[in-house]
């Protein structure tokens, strides 16, 4: 089998496909562990932000909970932010 996991995975086992097949995960649940498991190696906090978007997919697709919409907005908002000086480094905060 060819080895196709990125490098922050290495160290990590069992692979990750193996683990989400195993536990028999959805796409938003194994999204959320594959943002958990690699935040420390790759996108720091933005990766964390991504697994509690899909999270909160879960709270409101399977739950019907009535904050998840807030808690959705309130990452884009964060992912945004961080997305935007990411990109702009040049720029202050107002």
């Amino acid at each position: 089998m060819i080895n196709t996991s990125p490098g922050y995975y290495k160290d990590n086992k069992p692979e990750l496909t193996e683990l989400i097949k195993a536990w028999k995960l959805d796409w938003c649940e194994g999204n959320a562990i594959k943002y958990i498991r690699r935040h420390k190696h790759k996108n720091k906090q933005y990766d964390i932000l991504k697994a509690i978007w899909y999270l909160t997919n879960i709270l409101e697709d399977n739950y019907g909970n009535k904050f998840a919409e807030s808690i959705r907005r309130s990452v884009e908002e964060v992912t945004n932010k961080t997305t935007l000086k990411a990109h702009r480094p040049h720029r202050e905060e107002t």
